[in-house]
């Protein structure tokens, strides 16, 4: 059982920006149940690499993988990792895939293992409803799920300051986790 003795102060980052929050010193598990206890969320997003400063705009990555570079060949992705710095382990993976050039795109998203289940994930832009996810499968890397995105979600996630994130690891306790859409717009038209 974690109390909030077992909680002591770590850094987080934010893209490769240093910051001070509260977090417990164990695993992934351990870390959302202490967030459950707290009712707060305290999570790093993007790449932490030591106390460089990344832009504000590059929070969004993307990357292409394939045989060959004509563009039927790539398959291209843009995404936003939240970690616990102290670990290292990734608590939330968002990844945006472009299928085809004329495919709507796929958010797929994949966070900790030991949620409730039943709950998914409930988004929001700003505040403003946007999506709920069922969990489709759960491996060791996380528990994922996806959702085809219609062009009006895509431009609420270029217009959005947040893409917050809903989950509860017993039914009853939500917790979210806000992501930054800031870079979101290039990166999607990057990989268009």
């Amino acid at each position: 059982m974690i109390s909030l003795s077992n909680i002591s102060q770590t850094k987080v980052y934010l893209g490769k920006i240093s910051l001070m929050k509260l977090i417990p010193r164990s695993a992934t598990t351990a870390v959302v149940a202490a967030l459950m206890l707290v009712g707060t969320t305290y999570f790093a997003l993007g790449q932490a690499t030591g106390a460089e400063q990344q832009p504000q705009d590059q929070l969004w990555q993307t990357e292409c993988t394939g045989q060959a570079r004509d563009s039927e060949a790539l398959h291209c992705v843009a995404f936003q990792n939240l970690f616990v710095a102290q670990s290292r382990h990734i608590l939330f993976s968002i990844r945006i895939l472009v299928p085809t050039a004329a495919a709507d795109p796929i958010l797929r998203l994949t966070g900790p293992l030991n949620i409730y289940l039943p709950a998914g994930y409930e988004l929001n832009v700003d505040g403003s409803p946007f999506a709920k996810l069922e969990v489709a499968s759960c491996s060791k890397a996380g528990c994922a799920g996806a959702i085809q995105l219609t062009p009006d979600q895509v431009d609420r996630l270029k217009r959005g300051r947040a893409l917050n994130i809903a989950f509860s690891a017993t039914r009853g306790q939500v917790t979210t986790v806000e992501t930054p859409l800031t870079g979101f717009t290039r990166a999607i038209n990057a990989i268009r």
